[in-house]
């Protein structure tokens, strides 16, 4: 079993790491939870340019869920993320999403947050500085 340090509250959590399901939760408070998708954004900016291995492994938390969902998922999104995941639709009672349908919502919110990372912050090993032209 893989257990993640990046997302861990205590010196003990950090030396022994969380379960997939804890580092998905805080995951989830953290970035989702009483925030809009401007300020998630500007959190996870600022978070994905630091150095070190954090914003790199909230992307791993994300594909492992979406890679193997637990079935509670929506669930977990709606408490830990406050995120409703329901479907309005004018004159019919509001439709709370299918699993394949939040397993979709984690898939595009995982692909942004990674876009944003790697334009935020060069791959291990790679620089964002231009090498000088010899001439």
């Amino acid at each position: 079993m893989t257990l993640y340090a990046s997302l861990a509250q205590n010196p003990e959590e950090e030396q022994h790491g969380i379960t997939l399901r804890e580092a998905f939760t805080r995951a989830l408070v953290l970035l989702w939870q009483d925030n809009d998708d401007d300020q998630l954004e500007s959190i996870w900016r600022t978070l994905a340019a630091r150095p070190g291995p954090f914003a790199d492994e909230v992307i791993e938390v994300l594909g492992a869920v979406v890679a193997e969902p637990p079935d509670d998922l929506v669930e977990l999104i709606r408490t830990h993320g406050w995120v409703p995941l329901i479907h309005e639709e004018a004159g019919a009672a509001e439709r709370v999403y299918t699993q394949a349908e939040a397993v979709a919502w984690l898939i595009r919110a995982r692909d942004r947050l990674a876009a944003i990372r790697t334009a935020e912050r060069p791959a291990a090993g790679t620089s964002k500085r231009v090498a000088p032209s010899v001439e």
